[in-house]
């Protein structure tokens, strides 16, 4: 199973983002998923490739020319990297290699590729799951700010077509394990 996961660059202000990314990160490893993430070696996003790679986990890299990590570094937290041009073609690469895609914490970068996947979902060009990973609520404003959209009658309502969210990796991973078992 292929796992795309966006996360921020930065580590953010609880240390709680980063326990829960790293327990993403190993529990994805030891079920055999792989990992896929924008590659760099920061903030959550590296402590998602380290984790996952020093637990035997494989992990691909999509990377832009302008944002490209060094290649010593690579090894630490990257299986197999991929460079592309554009930050649109970055996307695109990520999502064509999912099976379902993860929002962890993070800033702008997070929120337009989610917004993207998730537009994407509730339109229905694509069924690919999509789960949040909200360790100590951080995307409750984001939950919030949906619900206010179909409430204003911008977004349908019934059902409201919300990513899954899970407070833990543990409950998240745990649901991903549920649907892969599902398809076999």
């Amino acid at each position: 199973m292929n796992v795309v996961v966006y996360a921020g660059a930065r580590m953010g202000d609880d240390s709680e983002y980063g326990l829960q990314a790293q327990r993403l990160a190993y529990l994805l490893a030891v079920s055999g998923c792989k990992l896929i993430y924008g590659g760099g070696g920061k903030g959550l996003m590296g402590t998602l490739g380290r984790t996952a790679i020093a637990h035997g986990g494989c992990t691909v890299g999509v990377t832009t020319h302008n944002l490209k990590i060094t290649e010593e570094l690579v090894k630490e937290y990257v299986s197999e990297l991929h460079v592309v041009s554009t930050l649109m073609e970055r996307k695109n690469k990520m999502f064509e290699m999912a099976d379902i895609v993860v929002a962890l914490p993070g800033g702008v970068g997070t929120l337009e590729e989610l917004l993207e996947v998730w537009s994407g979902w509730h339109l229905g060009l694509h069924n690919k799951p999509i789960f949040l990973l909200n360790p100590c609520g951080f995307w409750n404003p984001f939950i919030d700010w949906i619900t206010s959209l179909a409430e204003k009658g911008f977004v349908r309502s019934s059902p409201l077509l919300l990513p899954d969210v899970y407070s833990t990796a543990d409950e998240l991973v745990d649901s991903i394990l549920v649907r892969i078992t599902s398809k076999q």
